[in-house]
């Protein structure tokens, strides 16, 4: 300010010559006016760290840059108790869960959006704006016209909630601590103020309010500056990026290269005061020892999640002298390695030095301009200028070509917070029969879920009894399962040996899951497992085809029971691969009727549903098998079969498999073709159709009888062995 004011001051009362007096003495005036402190340029780890202390720096943000922000307003911790089971047998345990509601300052100055956000190192938020677990949060950008945040108006009264205008900041709603230990955690946000990368000129131009005019073109990614002082800004990028300032009666302005080329007299060297001499050129070259071998630049790095990282250049001699410097700024590695290379590349050219004296007349040669002078070859800069006894002293450093060509870097492999997108929930109901070796007691639904993309993980579930009209909590998904839907119907095959000729090509929702071949061993240990629709079955082959499609072949159909769905097949009907480790055991209250589910997922913009008529197959008996006739002479059909169980899977001691209900008794549903149907229970795997039963019905003109045999488990029936007997 003194320079622009004496400068005015002296082109009024001297003409040019006192213009170039005015400004020599307030460049001395502003040095000592606006001198910074000793420490209030930015820093690298001046945003690592998340504050909430009074007077704590807000940076304003330029480009795009990765900031931990202030804490400036929060409740208090949030209660809340739930009692939970803790075992089988056990009592229940109360469990305490902790949430707050706080605002954290971003930007002194507006900003366009907010990417990635980090909590305590792990990714919180994804680039595509997708939260990694169940957060919300509103974003106030700093406009000018921005509103005070409506929860804490809430929580403060309207009259004492500032609008923050011109701050950027975030507000979260009931953030849930318990997986951060209880606490805030140290949030960092990814946040974009301008269009990046972002030039020197414009960011000092703009903190400047215009009063200072920049002709630096060098990029920036981003960079977010903390003090007020804007000489102490530049001066943590002039070790990286040499600056130069130039004032004249336009004021102030600020360069890398360039400048006004003037051309000394030679008759103007080795001015002096009255009769005194001084030497035309007093000039100076530093040793090789004397200046760096190399020189490290450290940087933040936006490819590698704002980590630092370093760039290193050299020079082949023999000094040891090594530096490093810290560029407090996001740019690419390339960058930085060519920063690097221009700032060692630099300060081999300042090794020579010049001093001149020249006249008053000479007043127009300032500081930051190139010159050339007879007896230099070369051109210089002028580094400083200093008035003496009416003689003007000028400090010259050697230029040279130009700068640096750009250089590749490498930033080493980055160690990243893997980004993927949760994505909408996927939901498959399961009543199939039991998986477990031991004996089902109670109704339950299995819920297998899983997302379209490699981001999803779990989903908090509800269910329903009365078709959506009230819903109840009904827990969290187990791990992702792998599902997906047949492209085309499974025909119907044998039961009793692998169905070589059929197969089954099924889509899978996630293009990332994957299915796996096995052998007749891993057949035989319960490997490779399936629900398609109503059936179970094994594979052994899975071929990959494309786009997330595979073709299954070499199959085991029917388990547990499920034989009766081999002909029941359609196209889309849904694929779940049986792993447990993927299946939720819903407790069923009913045992029978339809069940709706919804799941909700932070990928999830609107509940996922899905709805199964329930008929508890896993508290029901497997059908009847080995369905046999016997004629006896009297005209009698002895019809046998055998029993199976839902506690003998495995048949361990290959006798007899447990009864697993409380009775055993079966039910024969007779139909006669043509004739009138009927019903009748026994207790034992034999039924006899008597001579005079098949004598009644022949004569009422039945040609054949159908027969359906069910068990009648403790809990209902099974599936219907059938039979088709003749009749002559």
């Amino acid at each position: 300010m003194a320079t622009l004011i004496l400068t005015t001051i002296g082109s009024v009362l001297g003409g040019p010559i006192g213009a170039a007096i005015g400004a020599t003495i307030g460049q001395q005036v502003d040095r000592r006016l606006f001198a910074p402190k000793a420490r209030s340029g930015p820093r690298l780890s001046d945003l690592s760290i998340q504050t909430s202390s009074y007077g704590a720096a807000i940076p304003k943000i330029f480009g795009k840059a990765r900031v931990s922000g202030s804490v400036i307003w929060s409740t208090d911790l949030v209660e809340t108790r739930e009692k939970v089971k803790t075992g089988k047998g056990q009592p229940k345990q109360t469990v305490y869960s902790y949430a707050a509601s706080f605002a954290v300052a971003l930007s002194g100055r507006p900003i366009r959006s907010i990417g990635r956000i980090w909590a305590d190192g792990k990714l919180l938020r994804g680039a595509a704006g997708d939260f990694k677990s169940p957060v919300t949060m509103r974003t106030h950008l700093g406009t000018p016209g921005q509103a005070a945040d409506p929860l804490i108006i809430s929580a403060e009264g309207a009259s004492q909630t500032p609008a923050y205008r011109g701050l950027a900041y975030v507000v979260f709603e009931d953030f849930q601590l318990g997986d951060f230990g209880n606490r805030i955690p140290s949030l960092s946000f990814e946040v974009a103020a301008d269009d990046a990368p972002v030039s020197i000129g414009a960011m000092v131009e703009t903190l400047a309010d215009g009063r200072i005019a920049a002709d630096c073109p060098s990029l920036l990614d981003g960079i977010a500056i903390t003090g007020t002082s804007l000489r102490g800004v530049l001066e943590t990028l002039n070790p990286t990026i040499p600056l130069f300032a130039t004032s004249g009666p336009s004021g102030l302005t600020l360069r890398e290269a360039g400048g006004d080329l003037r051309n000394i007299d030679a008759t103007h060297l080795g001015a002096a005061t009255g009769t005194e001499r001084r030497p035309h050129i007093q000039r100076e070259r530093l040793p090789d020892g004397g200046l760096p071998c190399s020189l490290t630049l450290t940087y933040s790095d936006p490819s590698r999640d704002y980590q630092p990282g370093a760039q290193r250049s050299w020079r082949n001699h023999s000094g040891r002298l090594e530096e490093q410097v810290e560029l407090p700024a996001h740019v690419s590695p390339t960058a930085a390695r060519t920063f690097a290379e221009r700032a060692l590349s630099s300060r081999w050219l300042r090794r020579d030095t010049a001093r001149i004296s020249l006249p008053w007349g000479a007043l127009d040669v300032r500081a930051g301009d190139r010159v050339t002078c007879p007896g230099l070859s070369g051109i210089w800069r002028v580094r400083k200028r200093s008035l003496e006894q009416m003689t003007i002293h000028c400090d010259l450093e050697l230029l040279g070509p130009g700068q640096a060509a750009m250089l590749t870097g490498d930033g080493g492999r980055a160690v990243s917070e893997p980004d993927a997108t949760h994505g909408p929930t996927v939901l498959h109901l399961l009543d199939i029969p039991g998986l477990s070796t031991g004996i089902e007691t109670a109704p339950h639904l299995l819920v297998a879920a899983s997302g379209p993309q490699a981001g999803w993980r779990r989903a908090a579930l509800s269910l329903s009894l009365d078709q959506g009209i009230t819903w109840a909590h009904a827990g969290i998904t187990a791990l992702p399962a792998t599902l997906g839907r047949a492209t085309s119907p499974l025909g119907n095959g044998p039961c009793s040996i692998i169905d070589h000729a059929n197969s089954v090509t099924v889509q899978l929702k996630n293009p990332g899951d994957t299915l796996t071949d096995t052998d007749m061993a891993g057949l035989l240990a319960g490997q490779n497992l399936a629900a398609l629709g109503q059936e179970l079955f094994q594979f052994l082959n899975a071929e990959a085809l494309a786009d997330g499609t595979w073709r299954l072949s070499g199959l085991l159909r029917g388990r547990r029971g499920t034989e009766w769905a081999t002909a029941t097949h359609i196209i889309d009907e849904p694929f779940t691969l049986i792993e447990s480790e993927a299946l939720l055991s819903i407790p069923a209250p009913v045992h029978s009727g339809r069940l709706d589910v919804m799941a909700i997922s932070v990928g999830d913009e609107t509940p996922s549903l899905a709805h199964l008529n329930f008929t508890n197959m896993a508290l029901l008996p497997p059908s009847p098998v080995r369905v046999t006739t016997h004629e006896s002479p009297d005209g009698s059909m002895d019809v046998r079969w055998i029993r199976r169980s839902r506690a003998g899977w495995a048949w361990p001691d290959q006798i007899e498999a447990p009864l697993a209900e409380e009775i055993e008794r079966y039910r024969i549903d007779i139909l006669p073709q043509p004739g009138f149907p009927r019903s009748v229970e026994t207790n034992e795997s034999l039924w006899t159709y008597s001579a005079a039963q098949r004598a009644a019905d022949m004569a009422f003109g039945a040609t054949q009888l159908s027969i359906a045999i069910r068990q009648i488990g403790t809990h209902g029936l099974s599936q219907a062995a059938l039979i088709l007997l003749p009749l002559s």
